[in-house]
């Protein structure tokens, strides 16, 4: 069998993400597409643990109806890379923009997994809750949603100290909620709270906002670049001549 020479693929296809660039919003929209449906599943498989739905059992193994599965942050990976595939996508788009000579997509721009840092690049003004949830997300990409640690101490998620007495515990718990009240702290959980549980409703509000907001800025992106060249190519044709 004879192969194509690598160097040509990856020369073309370094051509062709930046020149096509809607190819970065096609990914992330497979990817926050298998995320709603790991997540959906998840939660017709819970009902149906608690209150037998024959018809669901039917549809899928047994395995995949009765056994649980820790899978949270596998949901959190995925949306964690859709949301790296749509903040790329308008970096890679807005660099074309203001470099129409290149030919080849700019690495040194997107080689950050850092979901925060990409957003404000692309002009996010992020809300404390927004930038949280994102560090939550950006974790399981690095890390969390595929290994039980991280390579570096630094990547670690942050939880409470743990304490002796159950009565500790709960006079900690009672200051935290007092702090809380008075809007001296975010919020009363941690990062390794939010890890070791599903996506709750906070947290999927929030993700769900701000991809929608981000794909409506990408749409945007994507009809000025269609009408830009179809100007380009308006003017690239050749004049008609009457006979």
């Amino acid at each position: 069998m004879c192969l194509e020479d690598k160097e040509r693929t990856f020369a073309f296809e370094k051509s062709f993400c930046l020149l096509r660039s809607e190819v970065w919003l096609h990914e992330a929209q497979n990817l926050f597409y298998s995320a709603d449906v790991l997540g959906d599943f998840e939660g017709l498989k819970q009902s149906h643990l608690f209150r037998q739905n024959d018809h669901f059992a039917e549809l899928f193994p047994f395995d995949l109806t009765n056994h649980a599965f820790f899978n949270w942050r596998v949901q959190r990976m995925l949306w964690a890379y859709g949301f790296e595939n749509l903040f790329k996508f308008m970096i890679v788009a807005q660099y074309r923009e203001a470099h129409p000579d290149a030919v080849e997509v700019p690495f040194s721009e997107i080689k950050s997994h850092n979901l925060a840092g990409l957003a404000k690049k692309v002009g996010f003004d992020l809300e404390e809750p927004q930038e949280f949830y994102l560090g939550v997300l950006q974790k399981c990409a690095l890390w969390a949603g595929r290994y039980p640690l991280p390579i570096k101490k630094k990547d670690m998620y942050d939880q409470r100290e743990a304490l002796p007495t159950q009565e500790a515990l709960l006079e900690r718990s009672r200051e935290a909620i007092e702090r809380h009240q008075r809007d001296e702290i975010p919020r009363t959980f941690t990062e390794s709270d939010v890890l070791h549980s599903q996506m709750g409703d906070e947290e999927l509000r929030i993700c769900r906002g701000l991809r929608e907001e981000a794909f409506v800025r990408a749409r945007s992106i994507l009809k000025k670049d269609e009408v830009s060249q179809q100007s380009v190519r308006v003017h690239a044709a050749p004049p008609r001549h009457s006979t």
